[in-house]
């Protein structure tokens, strides 16, 4: 199973460079902040994928979301995860110093191999937790012909 890759792998980099260095900062503080880029990143889940002899296993964590939130599509050889985690209402009465909850739409894709079984493919959400099953197709084994 592949991923498909949509984020730019130098988005942080980017962001570095082209940020405003406050009036006691220099680059190189900025550059070995352990935080560099946390509060900027965008929402985007966490997915671990495992193989077992009849299928394979999607885990994705969707903290704070609910079923309804997320969505999952099966097209073509591709198996695509997507949703929107929003952000709560913000509170007037607290002045916040930093956030580091990410919010905003995401999409994942990953592209399946031919084994598949389409029809049947079970998806369970419980805690935060997405798991989905994608089922082999049976293998059709050899068997030898006699010649007469």
């Amino acid at each position: 199973m592949k991923l498909i890759r949509r984020r730019d792998p130098w988005f942080p980099m980017h962001r570095f460079l082209h940020r405003p260095l406050g009036p006691n900062r220099d680059w190189l503080t900025d550059f070995f902040d352990s935080d560099l880029g946390v509060a900027d990143s965008e929402f985007s889940p966490a997915v671990d994928i495992a193989e077992t002899e009849d299928a394979y296993v999607v885990k994705a964590e969707l903290p704070g979301l609910t079923k309804d939130d997320v969505n999952l599509e099966l097209r073509e050889n591709t198996l695509i995860l997507s949703g929107e985690r929003k952000q709560e209402s913000e509170e007037k009465k607290k002045d916040y110093h930093r956030v580091e909850s990410r919010y905003g739409s995401f999409s994942r894709s990953f592209l399946l191999p031919s084994n598949i079984d389409t029809d049947n493919v079970d998806a369970k959400f419980k805690d935060g937790m997405l798991e989905v099953t994608l089922h082999k197709k049976p293998e059709h084994k050899a068997h030898a012909i006699k010649i007469q």
